[in-house]
């Protein structure tokens, strides 16, 4: 349920978020929009056939829970490969930043 994720710490690091209505469409609204809040970062991963009215930022891509195996779990490895990859151009661009303020250099 979405009070599950209450009880994960905010300072978890989590690339994928797999969320699928367990109940209702708005614990899964809900749902989504706490883990976008706490963990903007996270890829998040939503698995429903028919959640039509659920916002499309709410998450960054929408599978059928009827498609194969193979299919979720090429998915899934496309999407943690992605977060990583903005996970390391973000700390890179930290590391810039912080160099150039060492050396006194403005944008």
């Amino acid at each position: 349920s979405y009070r599950d994720l209450w009880a994960v710490p905010a300072s978890e690091s989590f690339d994928i978020a797999v969320l699928h209505p367990a109940r209702s469409e708005h614990e899964l609204r809900i749902s989504l929009e706490y883990v976008r809040r706490n963990w903007p970062r996270t890829r998040i991963l939503m698995v429903s056939a028919n959640a039509e009215n659920v916002d499309d930022p709410l998450y960054d891509e929408r599978v059928s829970p009827d498609m194969s195996q193979d299919e979720f779990l090429s998915v899934i490895e496309r999407l943690a490969m992605d977060a990583r990859r903005e996970k390391r151009q973000s700390l890179s661009g930290q590391s810039r930043s912080c160099e150039q303020r060492k050396l006194g250099v403005h944008d």
